[in-house]
This record gives C-alpha cells, structure tokens and sequence, in this order.
C-alpha cells in the first residue's frame, strides 16, 4: 500500500512539470497604421524571447543582447513567426497587440483593458490573427 502511494505521488510530481509547446502565429495588419506586437505568456518557466516589456524592465542583470520581442507591423503587411518554449501548467501563450508604433519604454504604461491594448489568447499549433481596420484583434 506505501510502494503504491509513493508511486502514485511521484508519477503526479513527474507529470506536473513543464512542457514544450510550440506556436505558430500568422498576423496580418488591415489597418492604416502601424500596430506592434509582442508575444508573452502569462507564468512560468521564464524565457527571455517571451518576457513581457514590464517584467523585462524589472530585469535587474538582462543580457547585453536581449530585447523586448515586439515587432511593429506596417500597414497592410503581414507577418508570421514559430516559436516554442516550456510552458507550465496553466500558463498561456498571450499576443499583445499595440495601437501604433510603441517602444518598450511606451509599452511598459499601458495597461490590460486599455483602448490601445489588446491581449489575445493563443492556442498551441497555428494562429491566424487579423487586426481589423477598427484595431481589434480577431483569431480565424
């Protein structure tokens, strides 16, 4: 009865750990301005190429070579990216997506729920994402 137990917790302590899932996003800017985007996720394990602008400006000892991953999208335009990185349980990938051409610095002011601000969710696998000519974020 003890081995089955201790077995049992240790099968739940191994299959709590974190996993590696991998995105595709494909984002397409139908409006008539430029718009920046950032991907993060929303906990744990840390990983600097998904490190949000506000935990990045906390960073006490940040690399010399790392950067917010934000990128600023033209007008029109469409981009796409794969990335992957080791995901905890219940932590989720989050496109943030900017109104205009910001730096981290700008990104750093604005908040969840502001009008030039949009967090959208992501699913593991392939997200296509239009910002529609009102500025919102739309997954296809």
């Amino acid at each position: 009865m003890k081995r089955s137990l201790l077995l049992a917790g240790l099968l739940l302590v191994v299959g709590c750990g974190p996993t590696v899932q991998q995105y595709s996003i494909i984002i397409k800017n139908d409006t008539d301005r430029p718009m920046t985007v950032v991907l993060t996720k929303d906990g744990g394990p840390m990983d600097m190429k998904w490190l949000p602008p506000e935990d990045f400006a906390a960073l006490l000892h940040a690399p010399p070579d790392a950067k917010v991953n934000g990128i600023v999208i033209p007008p029109g335009k469409t981009v796409d990216q794969t990335r992957s990185s080791e995901f905890n349980s219940g932590t989720h990938a989050i496109l943030r997506v900017y109104n205009g051409k910001q730096t981290p610095e700008t990104m750093v002011g604005i908040s969840p729920g502001s009008p030039n601000r949009e967090d959208v969710p992501l699913a593991p696998g392939e997200n296509n994402i239009i910002i529609g000519r009102d500025g919102k974020a739309v997954r296809q």
